[in-house]
């Protein structure tokens, strides 16, 4: 019967290695932070549209999470919240026939200029 065994070098290795490639991630992961104001009359449809958004934005590589919030006190304003693994991963989904759309669309509806942060 084999016997397992764990040496104590072996996990402090593995923990740097882990915490090494934790840190490399940090540093190239790309955040962006975009906040929109839509018409009022238009809230429903955005809502529509920007659930698939939401959907085929989580399906791209290198995309490690794409929310979308709504603020409580103004039902018209939107807060999308992005991570990507790099600058690469943001270049793409900017430039995704998905995007170009829900683009298209949202600037016929938005009240003013979008804010969008990038970390």
């Amino acid at each position: 019967m084999p016997i397992l065994c764990f040496d104590y070098f072996d996990d402090v290795v593995f923990l740097q290695y882990q915490y090494i490639v934790r840190a490399y991630i940090c540093l190239m992961k790309k955040t962006v932070i975009a906040r929109l104001s839509v018409q009022k009359e238009s809230i429903e449809q955005f809502l529509a549209k920007a659930k698939i958004m939401v959907q085929n934005s989580n399906k791209e590589e290198g995309c490690l999470t794409y929310r979308l919030f709504q603020e409580v006190d103004s039902s018209a304003d939107f807060i999308f919240y992005e991570e990507y693994i790099n600058k690469e991963a943001v270049d793409k989904h900017n430039s995704s026939d998905h995007f170009k759309e829900f683009l298209t669309f949202a600037s016929s509806i938005l009240t003013k200029e979008p804010v969008i942060e990038n970390f």
